[in-house]
């Protein structure tokens, strides 16, 4: 079972606060995983109780919000993602936009918002970005509207990006709910970045070097996720999206 939930709660995982990983213990407490079953939420109003008789029930309308999925480079967000997406009918994911040329295969819209860099410092000055930054010589962001509009319907929105991205969404949508995904160990990091086949060692050495200053982060998380097993990692995370969204707070009745 992922050992997780709650940024505060301690875990068995090590984080590294100078040249070696320090394990801290979890304190025991009761975990998303114990809520119960998650099974896919289809509608967005729904009933909330059917007392069998006739068809009295109590409509619930529910209010949509942002989860925001971080973690070093090699932790699986992608991975957890692809896993958990297919999975929650009112799932969805947040696009970005990005002054980068689109790819063979990639759709305006679907993959990315692609726009000039005339539009995303536009959207920069007018504060149309949840976020940005600069990466490669091209620019991403998240677009303030699709997000609102998206919780708006209802809808619980999911979005993957940096610390420093995670932080600046916190600073504009302070209610959004934020993840941190683990990698179980140090050595598995690394294994896991070699077996990308796509990074020297230089450049593995240097990834390791910022998920150090990274995993410091994950206490102004809400939840934290090892994961060390992909598929116990995506019910962990569908745990905590099934309780956030049974939130008294985020339902009007």
């Amino acid at each position: 079972m992922p050992r997780t939930v709650g940024a505060r709660e301690q875990s068995s995982f090590a984080i590294r606060t100078t040249s070696s990983f320090r394990p801290f213990n979890r304190r025991l407490s009761l975990t998303a995983l114990q809520i119960g079953k998650v099974e896919p939420l289809t509608q967005v109003r729904e009933s909330l109780f059917n007392k069998g008789r006739g068809s009295h029930f109590w409509p619930v309308n529910r209010r949509g919000f942002l989860i925001v999925l971080s973690g070093p480079s090699g932790a699986g967000k992608n991975s957890l993602l692809a896993k958990v997406l297919p999975r929650v009918p009112d799932l969805k994911y947040s696009v970005s936009a990005t002054t980068r040329p689109p790819r063979p295969g990639e759709i305006d819209g679907v993959d990315y918002f692609f726009v000039g860099e005339t539009e995303f410092q536009r959207m920069v000055d007018q504060g149309d970005l949840l976020e940005w930054a600069e990466f490669a010589g091209y620019r991403y962001g998240t677009p303030r509207r699709f997000v609102l509009e998206s919780i708006e319907k209802g809808l619980t929105v999911i979005t993957d990006i940096d610390i420093q991205g995670a932080r600046q969404i916190k600073q504009n949508l302070p209610e959004g709910v934020f993840v941190f995904l683990l990698p179980p160990s140090e050595s598995e990091l690394r294994k896991r970045l070699q077996g990308r086949g796509t990074d020297s060692d230089d450049a593995i050495r240097r990834r390791m070097k910022i998920a150090e200053e990274e995993i410091k982060a994950v206490v102004d998380y809400d939840y934290w996720i090892m994961n060390e097993d992909l598929d116990e990692a995506s019910d962990v995370l569908l745990a905590i999206i099934k309780a956030e969204q049974s939130k008294v707070r985020r339902a009007d009745f």
